[in-house]
């Protein structure tokens, strides 16, 4: 069966336009805000989302991200808090790919077979790693081949 983010970059290019993939830092201002702007950006016309997950050295964002993130902390936004709100967007909006963009760090720590289930079942349907080697990348690939998850590759410069 074919993936979500596949159905939906399909249809993009049958209709000749490039999809529109919005990012967001659950919980920046408050979990429950974020929820709600997820849910109007979908509803406004977005072909996928990226729920960020915040982290406490995020190297590799920008300034508004890092600061969006430290938001997130504060209002004490958790990984399980991220897959309750994953859940509920993912209730609303059945046919929308939802991505979990995130550090290595915060998936080891949750436990990786335990993420990979609750990936599943909080409606997740691939996950960005921005830290995660490629060539490192073996044990990680395993849980996404298990839980039918995409796992989608970030190269940048350094790469």
């Amino acid at each position: 069966m074919e993936s979500r983010i596949n159905l939906c970059l399909n249809r993009c290019r049958a209709e000749k336009r490039s999809a529109l993939v919005v990012y967001a830092t659950v919980g920046c201002p408050t979990p429950e805000e974020s929820e709600v702007l997820i849910d109007r950006l979908i509803d406004a016309g977005a072909d996928m989302s990226e729920l960020g997950v915040h982290f406490s050295d995020p190297m590799a964002d920008g300034p508004v991200i890092q600061r969006a993130g430290q938001v997130a902390l504060k209002a004490g936004t958790t990984l399980p808090k991220i897959l309750e709100i994953a859940t509920r967007i993912r209730a609303a909006h059945p046919e929308t790919p939802l991505v979990l963009f995130s550090y290595y760090n915060v998936l080891f720590h949750y436990g990786l077979d335990r993420l990979g289930g609750a990936l599943k079942k909080a409606g997740i349907d691939g996950v960005l790693v921005v830290d995660l080697p490629m060539e490192e990348r073996g044990e990680f690939m395993l849980v996404c081949e298990t839980y039918g998850l995409d796992f989608i590759p970030l190269v940048s410069p350094a790469t």
